[in-house]
């Protein structure tokens, strides 16, 4: 079953949103302290529910994932994939084989600490194109409040936000759909999208983001 790219942007906003939501609720803090781990669980569970998955394996040795999704293809592997690494995520379609995987971030500052990551995504998407089953690579994270006083927290959220869909994945088209701001049109092999949340007194703002490139 193909997969629908506005489907799995959706799944994985509604995802981390969840999560951020049931943290600050049990533990009183808010999700700039939130451990990793918690959004890899919660975007898991909530990538099974989607019609196209088959299973979700967290923590997916880079190398068997890719003979999985008959990828190796011949010669070695590109140095960029690490091969001795793990994908934090892979996605399985209901045939059995990965069609997707997913970095998770708590948060990032920079291009440095996302490049290697990208590099790895990137090349896992493009290997062996004629023969992989794997259909799209992503990477999820979360921008908490920001510094500043002559901004809200909603305002420097979104600016923050903003700023990484044009100056880290260098892509500049936006547009509003469904609570959800975009950088690149529907459809595109490669976007960035990002969802701007609250805490229900207001105390506290979050931007749920996911970047994802497709075939």
């Amino acid at each position: 079953m193909a997969f629908a790219q506005n489907a799995l942007v959706k799944c994985v906003h509604d995802a981390l949103e969840s999560v951020c939501d049931e943290f600050q609720e049990i533990s009183g803090f808010g999700c700039d302290q939130m451990p990793e781990y918690l959004l890899t669980a919660g975007l898991y569970r909530s990538l099974k529910k989607l019609r196209a998955v088959g299973w979700v394996r967290p923590e997916a040795n880079i190398k068997e994932s890719m003979s999985e999704a008959s990828a190796l293809g011949p010669g070695p592997m590109p140095s960029a994939l690490n091969a001795a690494g793990r994908f934090d995520i892979i996605v399985y379609g209901t045939s059995g084989s990965p069609v997707g995987a997913i970095e998770v971030k708590r948060t990032i500052n920079s291009h440095s600490q996302i490049s290697s990551d990208l590099s790895r995504l990137r090349s896992a998407l493009r290997k062996s194109p004629r023969s992989s089953s794997i259909q799209f690579v992503g990477m999820a994270f979360l921008i908490a409040n920001g510094e500043g006083e002559r901004k809200t927290a909603i305002e420097r959220v979104d600016t923050r936000a903003n700023n990484i869909g044009t100056n880290l994945f260098g892509i500049d088209y936006q547009k509003a759909r469904d609570g959800i701001y975009r950088y690149g049109e529907d459809g595109h092999p490669e976007s960035y999208t990002y969802r701007i949340s609250r805490s229900s007194d207001d105390s506290f703002s979050f931007a749920s983001c996911f970047w994802v490139s497709s075939r």
